[in-house]
């Protein structure tokens, strides 16, 4: 999932200079499978984060704040690839 997603990051920056609407729309679908793909796995990563007994109280809740973070994150960019796909075209 992370090299789909530098993959997408270096084809977003080629497609500054092309200006294909058929490249864009592609890199935002692929973008939609790859940000699915690492929300659901930094989701389990968080819930086994919060069932690990072996981590103090004041790791788990640092590690479940960097957690949300990165879900944040995630969801924002699920969010801008879904909005690139369902967009009004001119």
């Amino acid at each position: 999932m992370y090299m789909l997603f530098i993959g997408i990051f270096i084809a977003g920056i080629v497609n500054i200079f092309i200006q294909s609407d058929t490249m864009g729309f592609i890199i935002s679908v692929i973008g939609v499978f790859v940000f699915t793909g690492l929300t659901a796995y930094y989701m389990q990563q968080l819930k086994g984060v919060s069932q690990d007994m072996s981590l103090s109280g004041i790791d788990r809740s640092k590690l479940s704040l960097i957690g949300g973070l990165q879900l944040y994150i995630l969801f924002i960019n699920l969010f801008l690839s879904l909005l690139r796909i369902l967009g009004a075209r001119d």
